[in-house]
């Protein structure tokens, strides 16, 4: 039934372990979140506009903004250190964000200590995450296909406290037209500043526009 550390296990077997996980984490952790795009509808929107970053870099984006979202809610006060499970394909972008965080505006409110990026067998923690981003994406997936309601093992893990965010295409589309509607605004300014036409043509061939 299993994979990899559990490829030698049996259905109760692994259940069990499911279910001491789940408790565990329900116990250990204090506040969880998923956050969950179609990423190819996501690149097929941006992929005019060479100034935006990927799905991945988009959710690392919306996930900061909850963290931030649920100190303020609960009055913490400190920094958070942040994790990320090493060998995503957009990992380079994600760290580029991350290290230029502190000299941003939003530092303060993101309450950055650090960030780094390991293999789950480094960093046991990273499991109850995992296995909570394999859980929402599994249950967007059931919905889209019209099953309705949660796995019982998947309610089992969820408190009422915690946020699951889907952006649909919907959203994805408003996004990039403001994403654009940005782009627009950064170039007329560039105009203003800078009325020789061959270098806004050129701003605009960066960005994918003609």
């Amino acid at each position: 039934m299993g994979n990899q550390h559990y490829k030698d296990m049996g259905k109760v077997k692994c259940l069990e372990i499911e279910k001491a996980l789940i408790r565990r984490t329900r116990q250990r952790s204090m506040f969880g979140f998923a956050v969950s795009v179609d990423t190819k509808h996501f690149e097929r929107v941006m992929k005019s506009d060479t100034t935006a970053v990927g799905a991945y870099t988009f959710c690392l984006g919306v996930c900061i903004s909850s963290v931030n979202h649920w100190a303020e809610k609960s009055g913490y006060e400190g920094k958070f250190s942040y994790f990320f499970e090493a060998g995503h394909k957009d990992a380079a972008e994600a760290n580029r964000i991350m290290n230029a965080l502190p000299k941003t505006k939003s530092y303060k409110a993101a309450r950055y200590l650090s960030h780094t990026f390991l293999g789950k067998e480094d960093a046991p923690p990273l499991q109850a995450a995992d296995m909570l981003a394999w859980f929402a994406a599994n249950h967007v997936k059931r919905q889209l296909r019209g099953v309705e309601g949660k796995r019982a093992d998947f309610e089992a893990l969820l408190r009422p406290k915690d946020e699951l965010l889907w952006i649909n295409q919907g959203l994805v589309d408003q996004w990039g037209k403001l994403n654009e509607q940005l782009n627009d605004e950064v170039l007329e300014k560039f105009a203003a500043a800078f009325p020789d036409q061959s270098a806004i043509a050129y701003a605009k061939s960066l960005m994918g526009r003609s």
